[in-house]
């Protein structure tokens, strides 16, 4: 074989290799831009979710007051909706379900992991709420170019705890 065959034979190796190489740069850029969009998204939810708790937990405080036993629920679902409003998620003001604002007692409000407890409602000191994203609640994340393996969209939430510390007794010195 001489060495002008050889150099014909390999002469198409740098394009197919140039190619794929191409191919992989764009799809891993695609999957970049969406993962990217995809964080954008959460951390507006995110957002959105703590102005409408510390809101909604506002309310609550104001709500109780030292005379008032009793709180207005629908007047801390009311306040923290219109925050989650004021805050956009993808240029639009996303709606909270009824079910997405909870109110409840969290006994000690420094740590997530203690339980809430909703019986007692002349108690309460916290307000979760959740911000989704969903095919139920203010239409899913639309991507881009992950269309081109058949994902179109993808669903997300977030979730923000607000409470307020009202069984403190006084004051020590360190």
């Amino acid at each position: 074989m001489s060495n002008h065959t050889r150099h014909l034979r390999r002469s198409g190796n740098v394009i197919v290799t140039t190619l794929f190489m191409l191919f992989s740069l764009l799809v891993i850029t695609a999957l970049a831009v969406d993962l990217g969009y995809v964080q954008v998204v959460a951390t507006q939810l995110q957002r959105t979710a703590d102005a409408a708790a510390i809101a909604g937990a506002w309310r609550l405080l104001d709500e109780k007051g030292p005379e008032n036993l009793t709180i207005d629920s629908a007047a801390i679902r009311s306040t923290a909706g219109q925050f989650a409003g004021l805050n956009e998620v993808l240029n639009a003001p996303p709606a909270l379900a009824t079910e997405d604002t909870t109110i409840g007692r969290m006994s000690y409000p420094f740590h997530q992991s203690v339980l809430t407890t909703y019986d007692q409602p002349s108690q309460f000191n916290a307000v979760k709420i959740r911000v989704r994203r969903t095919d139920q609640q203010n239409g899913p994340v639309g991507l881009f170019f992950a269309r081109v393996m058949g994902i179109h969209s993808c669903e997300l939430e977030a979730e923000a705890t607000a409470a307020f510390v009202d069984n403190f007794a006084g004051f020590r010195s360190p």
